[in-house]
């Protein structure tokens, strides 16, 4: 059983730093340009 536990767990622990990072680099980006915002609920302000 000793195994196979402890290759998932590297598994587990590779993918969870690859997500913290990818969430990471999404909110450098959301800051340097602004939120995403949905375009039919902001309006364009050209009406």
């Amino acid at each position: 059983m000793a195994d196979v536990t402890e290759p998932t767990f590297d598994l587990v622990s590779h993918v969870r730093r690859h997500l913290i990072e990818t969430l990471r680099l999404i909110d450098e980006m959301e800051q340097s340009i602004g939120p995403l915002v949905d375009p039919a609920e902001a309006g364009t302000g050209d009406e």
